[in-house]
């Protein structure tokens, strides 16, 4: 029996379509599954689900430079050979030229810095490659600071303090997400300007080490800055063993902007071409207090599991009873103004 299709009103669609959507945390264009299953024309479905622009990860857990500058030459030669359907984003006004054009804008982006080892002066010559966005830890401590799945919550170091002046200088945003809760407050000290949490939810309702607590979540507002939220349902989930849905995550947007308004709201929905395998002998192998009982077909929330389902966030927030205007900030305004204040025109 073939499935019934799902319907979005025309309003969402219409959104889809004319309005700038930006995903802060859309994954990565490169084939991560087996042949044949995943490839870059993942790219074609964020254009088909009507995504403008989307932060991919380059080589988060490289401990060296080299995976990074490998990976970014695949990029090139992506964005060479699928000029047609993608562009890499420099600026704001590239982001509205994919709109414009009907290609993705694709965000350089890191999610972790062991790349660069001490030496800050690597982070000048990202930026020269187009790195747009950088988070100093992946879940695990380093050189800069502590991640947020570490038992001991240390301090942003001296080094940490560097790199985040020198992102700053380079006009590099801030992504705290998977950092530790003391270096991430003290990352908004020093770096003096808006930073964004691209992909995280909130730790009252789910007390998830990878969720913000609710004075992170104000410091970020403070900065001027931005919280994407993620359906990742480890994130979402309100009960053990139970898959959260749409409504689970909408529920994290609602308290997120109860707390801090919702000029200071966005999507990061982490949605990741990946291969089971893979993802049961990565993630859920090296994270199991966090993912649990879940697997990749479960590691979303029900409703927005996957790019084509992107256009649900505005049909449920119709029906939370946000404005047209607000459903759009949050569904890319937001993170136009933010972006544009952080990397200049």
């Amino acid at each position: 029996m073939q499935k019934a299709s799902i319907m979005y009103s025309d309003a969402a669609r219409e959104l889809m379509k004319n309005d700038i959507v930006v995903d802060l945390l859309g994954g990565s264009l490169q084939s991560l599954g087996a042949p044949g299953e995943h490839s870059s024309l993942y790219g074609e479905m964020q254009l088909s689900a009507g995504v403008d622009a989307i932060h991919v990860s380059v080589a988060t857990f490289a401990t060296s430079i080299e995976p990074f500058l490998n990976e970014m030459f695949d990029y090139m030669c992506l964005f060479r050979d699928m000029s047609h359907r993608i562009m890499q984003v420099r600026t704001v006004a590239d982001i509205l030229t994919a709109h414009e054009s009907g290609k993705v804008g694709v965000i350089i982006a890191t999610q972790g810095m062991d790349c660069i080892g001490r030496n800050l002066r690597l982070i000048s010559v990202l930026s020269e490659l187009g790195l747009k966005i950088a988070s100093l830890t992946y879940n695990e401590r380093n050189h800069l600071g502590s991640g947020c799945m570490e038992p001991d919550d240390g301090p942003l170091t001296l080094v940490g303090r560097g790199a985040v002046r020198e992102l700053r200088h380079n006009r590099i945003a801030l992504d705290l997400s998977h950092v530790g809760y003391r270096t991430s407050m003290e990352a908004m000290e020093y770096y003096d300007g808006p930073v964004l949490f691209t992909h995280s939810n909130a730790y009252t309702l789910t007390p998830t080490a990878r969720n913000i607590k609710d004075d992170q979540i104000r410091a970020a507002a403070q900065t001027g800055g931005l919280v994407g939220l993620t359906p990742f349902s480890a994130m979402c989930r309100k009960t053990a063993g139970v898959r959260p849905t749409i409504d689970d995550y909408i529920d994290h947007m609602e308290y997120v902007i109860s707390l801090i308004g919702v000029d200071h709201v966005a999507i990061g929905t982490d949605f990741f071409p990946h291969s089971t395998v893979k993802w049961a002998n990565s993630t859920k192998r090296f994270y199991p207090d966090m993912i649990g009982e879940l697997t990749w077909p479960t590691a979303r929330s029900e409703g927005i599991d996957q790019v084509a389902k992107i256009v649900a966030i505005p049909d449920a927030l119709e029906k939370r009873g946000f404005s047209k205007e607000d459903i759009r900030k949050i569904m890319g305004g937001n993170a136009v103004r933010v972006l544009r204040t952080i990397w200049g025109e």
